[in-house]
């Protein structure tokens, strides 16, 4: 193929101040308003008290010591995993919006960061660092979800540095000591994502199982420290396991222990995330309108829950998603081994959602694991269209994505009339306590008014 028709006909210096530059503007984006902007939807009101409690008083609204889970604001739950960042840098920093919602931004930044240094690593061509970060800062359900806490928003986050950081450990010379190190820090964020969405529980399993075979099989990690890895995932969920336990075949709704940890009982389950499994038409046929639906709901740019999405924008703009398909067939060709090795993993977690694809339900907060794959899969894309098309093609390509997102920035999430300036009948605090009537003591629910005074 021509070089000529490359896109970045300059030096790979030249590339990566561009990429640096885009990934500092993103950085300013995301801290922009932050404090104030979105409104404080329920859940992340009731996520910020949830903080709070354990701050101050080292207990959940509920009076839990260690919870696993948290019961929520309806009796449904929300993950541990956003409180394990948020508590030490709040008991450090002290207590704000600003600074509850800083620990999210932060470790958006961090992955994006960490996959293009895997990525940078004896690249065929470096310009594929710079669609890798397009793809990824234009995608609006990256900005949306990295400006508030939504928890199963942290759960892809964690997941994709633990794999990241699982990659630099089987390809960079190390020690023993230093390789078991880093193991155990991939190991610890793959059990936060673990941890992070019940959702995840069909999906992760499934793709590690299928990602460690595959190293395994190309030799990239041997038996020995794939044997060490799993042991320490397995030892760092089996607090969950048995919460998982408890909810799921006990249904249990009253709170327990297991050793130093506490077990909330859940008042709702999470059946409504599920297609109906006695649909009159047959299971095989609720699973082909369930991926329908999806594929109409990623199409169409909108999923009905304006907290993660803005209609006709979508979790990645609409025009973009063919880019994620155009990823899949990239050639090894015009990739380095890291960054086909990268490709691949991404395919896999593609497979590994299938189950997911058939059985969950719609939406960008239910299906958001695949978001970021597609997300990633979409650099890829833009990157091999730009070396098919051509230079006229990737300017073009270029100035539609900066458009699309300055529109989206500017005139639907900082607009002064949009849902995330204005809020909803949902962001008061007085809509929590109602909605938590008899789940919260009120003691605590006393305390928590003195602290907002």
């Amino acid at each position: 193929m021509n070089k000529d028709r490359y896109f970045f006909k300059v030096t790979d210096r030249k590339i990566m101040m561009i990429v640096i530059s885009l990934i500092c503007l993103f950085s300013i984006l995301l801290l922009y308003k932050l404090g104030t902007v979105p409104k404080e939807f329920v859940d992340e009101q009731s996520y910020m008290d949830e903080v709070k409690s354990l701050v101050y008083t080292g207990t959940d609204l509920n009076n839990l010591a260690r919870p696993i889970y948290f019961k929520g604001p309806f009796g449904n739950g929300q993950s541990i995993t956003y409180a394990l960042f948020a508590v030490p840098f709040i008991k450090f920093a002290g207590f704000s919006v600003f600074k509850f919602r800083l620990p999210m931004v932060l470790l958006t930044i961090i992955n994006i960061v960490l996959i293009l240094l895997y990525l940078n690593k004896k690249s065929v061509s470096k310009s594929i660092l710079f669609w890798v970060t397009l793809s990824f800062i234009a995608a609006p359900w990256v900005f949306i979800s990295s400006r508030w806490v939504l928890d199963c928003n942290i759960a892809p986050i964690t997941l994709s540095i633990g794999v990241t950081t699982l990659l630099f450990a089987i390809e960079l010379e190390l020690t023993a000591i230093q390789k078991f190190i880093l193991l155990t820090v991939s190991a610890l964020f793959i059990t936060f994502s673990v941890y992070g969405y019940i959702a995840g529980w069909i999906f992760i399993p499934i793709f590690l199982l299928l990602f460690l075979i595959y190293l395994l099989r190309i030799k990239q990690l041997s038996l020995k420290w794939l044997l060490v890895y799993i042991g320490e995932i397995g030892i760092m969920c089996l607090p969950l396991i048995v919460f998982a336990y408890h909810l799921v075949i006990l249904r249990s709704t009253k709170n327990t222990t297991w050793g130093p940890f506490s077990l909330p009982g859940m008042s709702m389950q999470r059946g409504s995330s599920f297609i109906d499994f006695n649909d009159g038409d047959g299971i095989i046929h609720a699973m082909i309108i369930n991926v329908i639906n999806g594929i109409q709901t990623y199409m169409q740019g909108f999923d009905h829950l304006a907290w993660n999405s803005v209609e006709g924008f979508g979790m990645i703009f609409p025009i973009l998603l063919v880019f994620a398909l155009i990823g899949i067939f990239t050639p090894k060709l015009f990739l380095s081994q890291r960054q086909f090795l990268f490709k691949c993993i991404l395919c896999l977690a593609l497979i590994s959602y299938v189950p997911s694809l058939l059985i969950v339900k719609p939406n960008f907060n239910h299906w958001t694991f695949l978001n970021m794959v597609l997300i990633l899969l979409a650099g890829y894309g833009l990157y091999y269209a730009s070396l098919v098309f051509g230079k006229k093609y990737s300017m073009a390509m270029v100035i539609i994505v900066f458009v699309l997102s300055f529109v989206f920035i500017t005139h639907f999430y900082f607009n002064n009339d949009s849902y995330f300036v204005k809020g909803s009948s949902m962001t008061s605090k007085r809509y929590l306590y109602r909605s938590n009537v008899g789940k919260i003591p009120a003691k605590k629910i006393k305390w928590l008014d003195n602290i907002e005074k």
